[in-house]
């Protein structure tokens, strides 16, 4: 039974058993981490998709990894049928903003344009446009018109800044109901159906993710004790935000 898309996630767990995360910035707990944010994007794109009925393959964990240019993801893709194949990964070398990359004279070029496009707006930052690449496996390796979209540099202070799943998933998911000749379907706010969303934001722009008050609470706790006890060593200042927002569900 064939589907209207597959939706891969970038690096991830190799053939082999080893981890690769893809582009990485900082340490610890506050690290920016390539495969983790395309996780967090492509469970947003698969519930958007679903709330669009949109039938998707949804990658739970890459398996490709480096084989060398993610080959299997594009078997997988092929063996489902989908009319369209997207990989989601975030960019590095300096940059900024989204952009999207297709095979030279695939009709992925539409798909690859819009979708950058729409990232931008949806994240506020520059829109580096749909980009032709003739030596990726994901995209020579497919059956149907297929897209990378490298939502935005892990290394640059500003895209972290902006960074967010949702919107980004969202946006995505958005292109690829277009692509598909959909008419892309809202979040409901009916019936009072809305849940909060909290964000912990350092000042560096670095998010900890999506949780519950309570949870939190317990995290800023947490984090401003450990964040006081380093400024008591180097005499700094401390400035931390809580934003509060509305998420649609």
């Amino acid at each position: 039974m064939s589907v209207d898309v597959f939706v891969g996630i970038g690096h991830g767990t190799t053939p082999t058993g080893v981890f690769d995360p893809g582009a990485v910035f900082g340490q610890g707990e506050d690290a920016f981490i390539e495969h983790d944010k395309a996780k967090a994007v492509v469970e947003a794109i698969a519930d958007a998709l679903a709330r669009n009925h949109v039938s998707a393959f949804v990658e739970q964990d890459s398996g490709a990894g480096h084989d060398p240019n993610f080959v299997e993801s594009a078997k997988t893709a092929n063996a489902q049928g989908a009319k369209l194949a997207v990989e989601v990964h975030l960019n590095a070398g300096g940059g900024t903003g989204p952009e999207a990359l297709f095979k030279p004279g695939s009709p992925a070029e539409r798909f690859a344009t819009d979708c950058s496009a729409k990232l931008a707006a949806a994240l506020g930052l520059p829109n580096r446009g749909p980009k032709p690449r003739d030596n990726l496996g994901f995209l020579n390796g497919t059956n149907m018109p297929a897209c990378i979209p490298e939502v935005c540099f892990v290394d640059n202070a500003a895209d972290r800044r902006a960074f967010d799943a949702v919107a980004a998933g969202e946006a995505i998911a958005q292109a690829i109901v277009g692509f598909l000749g959909g008419s892309f379907s809202e979040p409901s706010t009916d019936d009072g159906a809305v849940q909060t969303r909290i964000r912990i934001r350092k000042l560096n722009g670095n998010l900890s993710g999506e949780m519950s008050l309570a949870e939190a609470l317990d995290a800023l706790k947490d984090r401003v004790k450990g964040a006081r006890d380093d400024v008591a060593k180097t005499g700094g200042a401390l400035e931390w935000g809580l934003r509060l927002e509305k998420k649609q569900g």
